[in-house]
């Protein structure tokens, strides 16, 4: 343990990286690892890693380190044959990786684009009348839920109760879901989904026919797609919805809103600005194969690595003031919020336009808007996630 810490006392000695409490404020922490330690071994064989250029640098050494265990902390022993995207390695992850990046690359994004500024108009349109709402579960979480639902191929009355599952299950990352009521549920529910479109004589062109045509030339047996479609739903809402209330509620609260003009560069600012300080994704996991040096330390063969991107996207190496959210920063798109490398995250592109429809909307419709008077701020009680539980707003 770090001297600093040590010298904060007890609260700082138990600094938990998966801390799900819903007051958890890690930044003071994380600033005195990212200077004393910044290779921290807070497990037998797990190591946290805190600084910008060393986040990044092993995003990008695929050759030294796996993703088999992204999301994992359990014994090996207990590990399956990794079945998604995001626990596989090259050539496994190059050829699927190109199949669903077919689904959103920056060209069918943009053919998405009227759809998905017509979804968030209509709940505005639900939202006007009582002249205040949530953003998180009013309008955030709907909007996500019904955009990744149609990319994906899921019936759109059914995603909320996927959403549901899902939540369920991020709750409880980075355990084992296996047996987890809800992912038996909605594997259950995709199992069933991904057989009907087999026995289909026509499908529709999105991302499950997409999976289906890929295990067919692969040879990948059906029952291991309904994995992949799950993997798409879980990663396609809640990071977005987060990144997008985070970003809402840092405007409003620093009474940036009314300032911020409606052209792209000022949201494109906003947006980056948002995913730097307030990353979703708390943190990524990597299983060293070889030996390898990080942080002036040695991660052995076989230990794992914590890839910790919300402290990397408040380094003060790269980010000046960087527990700051500031309006004016020149580079918030050097951010680790996607990840970087093979890796990097598919729904970028989409998670961009998302936000840049949300904020260009709201700005044109509600341009009064303001939290609600006496709200404090709760975060969600999601281990390997960053968000807020309610963001009540008026107008």
């Amino acid at each position: 343990m770090p001297r600093a810490l040590q010298d904060r006392g007890a609260a700082a000695e138990a600094f938990d990286p998966f801390d799900a409490t819903p007051d958890r404020d890690p930044w003071a922490q994380y600033a005195v690892l990212r200077a004393e330690e910044p290779l921290w071994e807070f497990a037998p064989g797990v190591h946290l890693v805190t600084r910008h250029a060393d986040v990044r640098r092993c995003l990008l050494d695929n050759a030294a380190l796996s993703n088999r265990s992204n999301f994992f902390l359990g014994e090996l022993d207990d590990f399956q044959e990794p079945t998604n995207i995001t626990m596989m390695d090259p050539p496994q992850h190059t050829e699927l990786r190109k199949v669903e990046l077919g689904g959103f690359s920056r060209g069918p994004i943009r053919l998405a684009a009227p759809w998905i500024r017509d979804i968030a108009n209509d709940l505005i349109d639900d939202m006007v009348p009582a002249g205040r709402a949530d953003l998180s579960t009013d309008f955030g979480l709907l909007l996500t839920t019904q955009v990744i639902a149609r990319l994906v191929g899921v019936p759109a009355a059914d995603a909320p109760q996927v959403v549901s599952w899902a939540h369920d299950i991020t709750k409880v990352r980075p355990g084992p879901v296996d047996n987890l009521p809800s992912f038996v549920r909605l594997f259950d529910y995709l199992s069933g989904l991904v057989a009907d479109r087999l026995r289909a004589t026509a499908r529709p062109d999105d991302m499950i026919t997409r999976l289906i045509d890929w295990g067919a030339a692969t040879g990948t047996p059906p029952e291991r797609l309904p994995t992949h479609v799950y993997q798409l739903m879980a990663a396609g809402f809640p990071t977005t919805a987060y990144t997008l209330e985070l970003l809402m509620y840092e405007l409003l609260r620093h009474d940036l809103w009314g300032g911020l003009a409606g052209d792209g560069a000022s949201i494109e600012t906003a947006r980056e600005e948002g995913l730097r300080h307030g990353s979703a994704i708390r943190a990524v996991f990597r299983l060293a194969v070889r030996e390898l040096e990080v942080g002036g330390r040695t991660i052995r063969a076989g230990d794992r690595v914590v890839l910790a991107l919300e402290s990397a996207n408040r380094d003060e190496r790269v980010f000046a003031d960087p527990d700051e959210f500031q309006l004016t920063r020149t580079n918030a798109a050097s951010h680790l919020a996607f990840g970087a490398g093979i890796h990097l995250c598919l729904g970028a592109p989409l998670a961009r336009l998302e936000i840049d429809t949300v904020l260009g909307l709201l700005l044109e419709r509600l341009p009064s808007l303001r939290l609600t008077e006496g709200f404090a701020p709760q975060r969600r009680a999601v281990s390997i996630l960053n968000g807020l539980e309610h963001l009540p707003v008026e107008w």
